[in-house]
């Protein structure tokens, strides 16, 4: 009896090596993914907005960096007078 379900995985089209630059994103898991890739002295960046669990946040967070939108003092601080 098996209980899986087997399916091919091809090669990606792309190959990682150590000067590509990596991000990751994202929670605990992408973290520890990070820490593993600087250990191998790989170029990357983790979670340089913090630990995110929900995807549509990311997303979000990614779409303000395609289109160059930081944030502000203003989106940061709410000063109520």
């Amino acid at each position: 009896m098996q209980l899986t379900t087997s399916f091919p995985i091809p090669p990606a089209p792309v190959l990682m090596n150590h000067q590509s630059r990596v991000l990751t994103m994202g929670s605990c898991f992408a973290e520890n993914m990070g820490e593993k890739l600087e250990y191998f002295k790989f170029q990357n960046t983790v979670n340089p907005f913090g630990i995110i669990f929900n995807p549509v946040s990311i997303e979000k967070l990614i779409q303000r960096c395609v289109v160059k939108k930081y944030f502000t003092e203003e989106d940061i601080f709410f000063h109520n007078d």
